[in-house]
């Protein structure tokens, strides 16, 4: 409740209103993987391309000296794994070719 209204989120103090159907829990997902599976899962937790995320952690890497390595490497150690493929993960990524 905020404000009186009942919203269909979470309010976190500070952060604002997290939508619990947008956002899922960071997870690594094997099943799709390239490497160890960590943007197919960050793509998944934000609803966004896979393809998307992985330029974009291409383009950190190259133009952060490496530094996209050494943070793969970190979420590949420390992120959960997802047992199975979600049923709902080419919806929310748009990724159909490698279901």
């Amino acid at each position: 409740m905020f404000n009186g209204i009942k919203t269909g989120g979470t309010w976190i103090g500070g952060i604002g209103m997290i939508d619990r159907d947008r956002f899922r829990p960071l997870r690594r997902l094997p099943s799709v993987a390239w490497i160890g599976g960590v943007c197919a899962g960050i793509a998944y937790s934000v609803s966004v391309p896979t393809w998307a995320i992985r330029m974009v952690w291409v383009f950190v890497t190259v133009t952060g000296m490496g530094w996209g390595i050494l943070a793969y490497v970190l979420l590949w150690a420390f992120m959960p794994v997802e047992p199975r493929l979600p049923p709902d993960y080419p919806q929310r990524t748009g990724d159909r070719g490698r279901v």
